[in-house]
């Protein structure tokens, strides 16, 4: 995900709780206040060695 978002060479994100607290939190809730999605989740599904390799986006919105 991280080469997705054009982030994978900054040294910040090397762990998942860097990569959520500094940037996907931060993200979520400006979509949140932006669009009609009302709730954005991520959860790790797989983790190799205590790293997150595998994670789960989910999201609820509302129909207009």
């Amino acid at each position: 995900m991280k080469s997705d978002l054009g982030i994978s060479d900054m040294a910040t994100y090397k762990e998942h709780k860097h990569f959520n607290n500094l940037y996907f939190k931060r993200a979520i809730s400006k979509i949140i206040e932006k669009t009609e999605f009302n709730v954005i989740k991520m959860e790790v599904i797989k983790r190799i060695r205590r790293k997150a390799v595998e994670v789960r986006i989910s999201y609820e919105y509302e129909e207009y």
